[in-house]
């Protein structure tokens, strides 16, 4: 079965923030026979829209270009529950699948994930990504 890796709003936006090239480093860290698939939430494509659109300095640039990769990289969206934050969203599936890592710096997020068993990738020393 194809795992599903979710990346947060938070992950598009660290190509620009931190110069992590997100996509090599997720492909760092699955073991080589392991297939899986890069996808988000359409809570968090909105997100980074409203972020786009709205935002201002370093975090509008960024979610541009976090929207930019989305595009280039080609990552499914996944339709989310309306009105539900890609939090929510991303607990939701957590909770209903199996076959899934998380990829998140949300504090809070990182903490509820852990607590169901969830497997996590995160930012650390905001040079690369790793498994907590």
């Amino acid at each position: 079965m194809k795992t599903r890796v979710f990346l947060d709003t938070n992950f598009f936006m660290m190509p620009y923030k931190n110069g992590i090239d997100i996509f090599q480093e997720i492909g760092r860290l699955m073991s080589s026979d392991q297939d899986y698939e890069v996808v988000t939430l359409s809570s968090a494509r909105r997100e980074l829209e409203v972020l786009a659109e709205k935002g201002r300095g370093e975090d509008k640039v960024a979610a541009r270009i976090g929207l930019e990769l989305l595009s280039e990289k080609r990552v499914s969206v996944i339709k989310g529950v309306p009105g539900f934050s890609a939090d929510e969203d991303l607990l939701g599936f957590a909770e209903k699948g199996r076959d899934i890592i998380v990829c998140t710096n949300d504090k809070m997020l990182k903490k509820e994930l852990r607590e169901k068993g969830v497997k996590v990738i995160t930012m650390r020393s905001k040079s690369h990504l790793a498994y907590i």
